[in-house]
């Protein structure tokens, strides 16, 4: 079992919420192996009831609530409930002091009964002197997203919070696995922040064994995972795995994506947003371009392990179901330092706004590419305005440590000649991040940073 790390904020406001004089009403959803089990039971502790759903039979499903309920209320299984609002009926009477009940994988208890969801609605509805708080969880994104947003459904707009549990940080991950910065980095681009993976990896002595055992391996507990996942969360399965395939395998633009699909464009905005919406991918647009509307946005991967499964495991299953090793290896040595430098560039961008570099607040950083003299093309790996928009940041990023700092820093200086809007700012700031920088003094006036530095802020 993992230990439980971070969730530091997630554990407050829960913390908050079940603490009201009131009883609450929670949802909770996010993909699955994230971390929402451990959370909510580490939340409630010993003054909980947690119960997780399978796909038994509604009867069933009773008698096991029941026993789970047992746990905290002797005896309270030694009675044969008729339906779940008999059952949810007694809990309240035989409740002396305020609980939390939760109810994991909710959407396995609605596939047998289908009337669940109408009776919470209905306790609900009482008022709020019922003795227990409640949270259903689920990861059928899709399915627990119908379930509080869509205007039909029993239990639209009736949470007091709802919770959509996001990826944990390279941070943890280093702490978890007890390395450098640097491994963290290529760590992350193989894991990405979901804890069960870290729990796997950890059954291992390094991260190429690791591999060996759990995803290039004909029997291997990951290979089939990005299937498993879209069954949990989209309706066409088939259709969002070719879509993530695609874009991990270099078709960023929706135009490449439909010509290989044979698919109109316009076919492909409703699924293109679901993935976005399900934290699958993400769109990414350059520095200065509005987000609405814009047709200069790339798809990409959005989670590291996804983007890893189909770069090197979708395209060699044929080779891992022989059983061949080592070409697959040979291929890794050849390709993981393009990907490592791509997540550590993505890394970097995303600590901009924590580093506070100049004492300055930063907002959001981004790639830019484009012509914007419409005669050279350029691209720069970081650009950042300042929260009050009178300050630029321009960083380039390198996964290596053989550069030579002052090349580096004439390279930011052409491109910022070409880019052409230092005018508009009263402050320009350059930075440079490599994997390690504790050998280098860097340029004047230019910030030198480090995996120690960007790894230790994302947390």
């Amino acid at each position: 079992m993992i230990d439980f790390l971070d969730r530091i904020d997630e554990r407050a406001l829960f913390e908050n919420l079940l603490n009201r004089e009131k009883a609450v009403f929670a949802i909770v959803y996010g993909r699955r192996r994230i971390g929402k089990s451990a959370l909510l039971r580490n939340v409630i502790g010993s003054k909980g009831i947690y119960f997780l759903s399978d796909l038994t039979e509604k009867s069933l499903q009773i008698k096991n609530l029941a026993s789970a309920i047992a746990t905290l209320i002797p005896d309270f299984d030694s009675v044969n409930y008729p339906n779940w609002e008999v059952l949810f009926i007694a809990l309240e009477n035989s409740l002396k002091e305020k609980i939390t009940l939760v109810l994991d994988e909710f959407p396995y208890l609605l596939q047998g009964s289908s009337e669940l969801a109408s009776i919470i609605q209905k306790i609900i509805d009482l008022g709020k002197k019922s003795k227990y708080n409640l949270i259903i969880c689920g990861s059928s994104q899709q399915m627990m997203r119908e379930l509080f947003l869509g205007t039909t459904s029993p239990l639209y707009g009736r949470a007091d919070a709802i919770f959509n549990l996001k990826a944990m940080k390279i941070f943890w991950l280093k702490e978890y696995l007890n390395c450098s910065a640097i491994e963290a980095v290529k760590e992350y681009a193989t894991w990405g922040g979901v804890p069960r993976y870290w729990e796997l990896r950890k059954n291992y002595l390094n991260l190429e064994e690791a591999l060996k055992y759990i995803v290039f391996d004909k029997n291997g507990i990951l290979l089939e995972e990005p299937m498993r996942l879209f069954l949990d969360d989209m309706r066409s399965a088939a259709q969002a795995y070719s879509i993530v395939n695609l874009v991990g395998n270099g078709n960023h633009r929706i135009t490449e994506i439909a010509n290989k699909l044979e698919k109109p464009t316009t076919s492909l905005s409703r699924p293109l947003a679901n993935l976005i919406e399900m934290g699958y991918l993400k769109k990414e647009l350059p520095f200065g371009e509005p987000e609405k509307d814009s047709k200069k946005g790339l798809y990409w991967i959005a989670d590291p392990f996804m983007n890893f499964y189909m770069q090197f495991i979708a395209a060699n299953r044929s080779i891992i179901e022989l059983g061949l090793w080592d070409v697959i290896k040979k291929q890794l040595d050849v390709k993981l330092p393009h990907l490592y430098a791509n997540v550590w560039e993505e890394l970097v961008r995303n600590s901009i706004p924590y580093l506070r570099l100049a004492n300055t607040d930063w907002s959001k950083a981004y790639r830019y590419w484009g012509k914007p003299d419409k005669k050279i093309e350029i691209e720069i790996d970081v650009l950042a305005e300042s929260i009050d928009k009178k300050s630029l940041l321009i960083a380039e990023v390198k996964w290596s440590n053989n550069v030579n700092l002052y090349e580096i820093n004439k390279s930011i200086e052409d491109k910022l000649q070409i880019l052409g809007t230092a005018g508009s700012y009263t402050n320009i700031y350059r930075a440079i991040f490599i994997m390690d920088k504790s050998k280098f003094t860097p340029p004047q006036e230019v910030y030198l940073l480090d995996c120690v530095d960007v790894v230790g802020i994302l947390k």
